[in-house]
């Protein structure tokens, strides 16, 4: 809204229409057509004295509020609308500072009628009027609370980057490391051949655990890489195997795991260490959706899919990957959502809002899809089944 359109407004209000030079008629018409303008805003727009006391409001406002403008009419704004007392004080000094003849724009926050808090972003001027004339303020509230979350998630992408590249030093430091245990277990191992069973027992754990650590520097690094080289066969059988073995160790005991795996499992092309992450994040929301116990099942098998009505040619041969709990769920309200980057029901030290996405995005690329269900699954328990389809190698 214009100074002009708000100053002609404010005359308005005080039944002082003598200089809009126009018939009384067209007059009252203009007038209409300024509220309904105002009305019609998405923006919380007031009109004010010199001492902040609310003139005229929009309804945007007045809605939010829930108040009518006869039960504000001649309150301080601050008052009557749900600022926090610190936020009341603050909007005190910036009203007094605009009577001085500053523009005054910051970042406030306000609770409306349901109870919620919203970011606005507060612009307070004066309104331009003849000499002599009453000072008129005009304070506009806009609902910034977007902007923020997007300034939240940019914030958070900073931090993941931080942690790439931390992540990457650390990974390079630690396969250092593992090579001199590695190279220090082969010495050993050919120094002291006349060991018996429990020493070889040893000696055989050390060089499993050896080997797995250095296929996770390598996932680490791939991870903040980005995609890997190149793509090869990959056993889904031996991957699926893999990760039991490995989110066995981070499950509770009231949290039993098992696998449904059949023989002659098609292969598939892809990025191992990326299918592995994608197996791994949907088995620790798993974990995280069972916190009073339950079952985690991994299966897969080879199916076709029919992706166009013309059979013939449209039948390919993929392999579902399923990951299922008897956890609490995912709601009908936000299950459309959960693929979206940054959208996440844990908390904020829980989360980033990114683990799916990525899932959905690394799944993408490989030339699949994936889908969730989150009804009774064919194993006659209620819960979460994630269903990944990739290509069958040819």
């Amino acid at each position: 809204m214009s100074d002009m359109m708000f100053s002609r407004l404010a005359k308005a209000t005080r039944n002082d229409l003598s200089g809009l030079g126009t018939s009384r008629k067209t007059q009252l018409s203009t007038e209409t057509v300024f509220q309904e303008l105002l009305n019609r805003s998405s923006q919380l727009i007031w009109l004010l004295d010199g001492a902040g006391r609310v003139l005229q409001a929009n309804q945007t406002a007045l809605t939010f509020g829930n108040v009518e403008l006869s039960q504000v009419t001649g309150q301080p704004v601050y008052s009557r609308w749900q600022f926090s007392p610190a936020e009341q004080a603050r909007l005190k000094d910036k009203i007094a500072a605009t009577v001085d003849g500053r523009t005054i724009r910051y970042d406030t926050t306000i609770q409306g009628r349901a109870g919620q808090t919203v970011s606005l972003n507060v612009i307070l001027r004066e309104v331009a009027l003849n000499k002599g004339q009453p000072t008129l303020l005009m304070m506009e509230g806009t609902d910034v609370g977007d902007r923020k979350q997007i300034e939240a998630q940019l914030l958070r992408c900073q931090r993941l980057q931080s942690v790439g590249a931390i992540t990457a030093g650390l990974a390079h430091d630690f396969g250092n490391l593992l090579t001199g245990m590695s190279g220090s277990l082969y010495v050993l191992k050919n120094e002291f051949p006349d060991t018996n069973v429990r020493q070889k027992k040893m000696f055989e754990i050390l060089e499993t655990t050896t080997a797995r650590a250095g296929k996770l520097v390598k996932q680490m690094l791939t991870f903040t890489k980005g995609n890997a080289a190149g793509y090869s066969f990959v056993a889904c059988d031996a991957l699926i195997r893999e990760i039991q073995t490995l989110i066995a160790t981070i499950l509770p005991p009231k949290v039993p795991i098992e696998t449904y795996l059949p023989d002659g499992l098609w292969p598939i092309n892809g990025d191992e260490n990326q299918l592995h992450q994608v197996l791994m994040n949907l088995c620790v929301n798993a974990r995280d959706a069972m916190p009073d116990g339950g079952f985690l099942r991994l299966s897969a098998e080879n199916i076709r899919v029919c992706e166009t009505e013309a059979v013939e040619k449209a039948v390919k041969d993929y392999i579902m990957i399923q990951v299922s709990d008897t956890g609490s769920g995912i709601s009908n309200s936000v299950i459309d959502s959960i693929f979206d980057p940054f959208f996440t029901t844990k908390e904020s030290e829980s989360g980033t809002g990114l683990g799916l996405s990525m899932a959905k995005d690394i799944i993408e690329r490989h030339g699949g899809f994936i889908d969730v269900l989150s009804v009774a699954t064919h194993i006659s328990r209620t819960g979460t089944q994630f269903r990944i389809y990739l290509p069958a190698a040819a």
